[in-house]
């Protein structure tokens, strides 16, 4: 199992890029109020970055664009070619920031994001935090244990729904999935994983007693039976069979890596089909996850945020070692409306786009507040179809192999 660190605990060295010394000095003492460990190892100016990059190799770098001698699109592009394992913030003008042609040549050049300037200081701290965690897969001294299911000689498949921005649809869909997955299939065993242990929401989004739980699983853990993972499970009425998270969110810190590695072990051995609804945020208990995934169904929004830490996750994925052909991206709330539409969007990733769901609240909320699938739904329903449709490909028959 990689160990990614954690961050709360490590120091990550920041070096500062701007040729407006007033702009470096304010940075500076911004950092120093940081709740993280971070450490400004450097102050130079813009000319001078990559060198510096090249002889310490910063885990992160605050480019400030303004007044900068040299363009911070063409900087962020030579570390992300030639240093991986350094990420790149741009901070811009707030004009610059919120224009869409800006923040597209930012992110082809590989930036990791881009703030206005002056950030307030959760932000930039936050985006520090988040560039070091997704820039740290591309270095290229890595070791992740891939745990197919061919290699461990289990038949079941895992289907691990992520998205890196909170409120895609994430849990959303991993719920509607997996009920439609278990009524196509009624004849194979379907189990939802709710691995968001502090915030799950599938309890809710199914209408399900959280009377059972991973809890249930602790006392037992190094002899998990197929009796005792069975009668963890709740089951719901479309034949679905759920493992919730704990009913209250510090319950979450008695479950560690290597009891969800052992429960996915369990999992997979005895279920033909397990959907794991992941967190956004990369621990190693959800890294664990991604170690077994057969396939890994990657959730994005049509706006540039999500377009931004969707490439950074799949920049991860390659330095973990995780193959191209494992992941597949969903196009989630799309509209005429869209800021990407899904063609610019298709182009930007190479990547298998296997649906796109249309946005559509009005017809999903009252679904959602009273725990009820869309499988409910009129079936004609577009967005019902989008659903079905990337179902279908998700069935044990599909052509879609792990």
């Amino acid at each position: 199992m990689v160990d990614l660190g954690k961050t709360g605990l490590e120091t990550i060295r920041v070096v500062i890029a701007s040729d407006e010394p007033e702009q470096t000095d304010e940075l500076k003492i911004l950092l120093q109020q940081a709740y993280l460990p971070l450490e400004v190892i450097s102050t130079v100016g813009t000319k001078q970055c990559l060198q510096m990059v090249k002889d310490f190799t910063p885990d992160v770098v605050v480019f400030v664009d303004e007044g900068a001698k040299v363009p911070a699109t063409e900087i962020s592009r030579e570390v992300y070619q030639k240093h991986p394992g350094t990420a790149i913030i741009i901070i811009a003008s707030p004009a610059k920031q919120e224009t869409t042609t800006y923040l597209r040549q930012a992110l082809l050049a590989g930036a990791k994001d881009v703030l206005p300037f002056p950030p307030m200081l959760d932000t930039l701290v936050t985006s520090i935090q988040q560039a070091h965690q997704l820039e740290r897969g591309r270095r290229p001294v890595r070791a992740f244990g891939r745990v197919r299911r061919a290699e461990a000689g289990m038949g079941g498949r895992l289907i691990l729904v992520y998205s890196p921005k909170g409120g895609a649809g994430r849990s959303f869909l991993a719920a509607n999935l997996g009920v439609l997955l278990a009524q196509m299939n009624p004849e194979m065993s379907t189990v939802l994983f709710d691995l968001d242990l502090q915030f799950g929401d599938q309890g809710i989004l199914l209408s399900l007693d959280p009377h059972r739980s991973i809890l249930d699983l602790l006392p037992v853990i190094d002899e998990l039976t197929r009796d005792a993972v069975d009668a963890s499970l709740t089951h719901h009425p479309s034949g679905l069979r759920v493992l919730m998270a704990p009913p209250e969110l510090q319950q979450a810190d008695l479950i560690d890596a290597e009891g969800v590695r052992k429960i996915l072990v369990a999992l997979r051995a005895y279920y033909d089909t397990v959907i794991i609804d992941t967190p956004a945020a990369l621990t190693d208990i959800s890294l664990t996850a991604f170690e077994f995934a057969d396939l890994i169904l990657q959730i994005c929004t049509p706006d540039v945020l999500a377009i931004r830490r969707t490439r950074a996750s799949l920049e991860l994925y390659d330095g973990l070692g995780i193959p191209r052909d494992v992941v597949r991206l969903v196009l989630n709330r799309t509209s005429r409306k869209s800021e990407i539409k899904s063609d610019e969007f298709r182009m930007l990733f190479e990547h298998e786009v296997i649906g796109e769901i249309p946005a559509d609240f009005f017809f999903i909320q009252p679904y959602v507040n009273i725990g009820v699938p869309l499988s409910e739904a009129t079936r004609s329903a577009p967005i019902v179809q989008s659903l079905t449709y990337i179902a279908k490909q998700l069935a044990p028959t599909s052509q879609i192999q792990s």
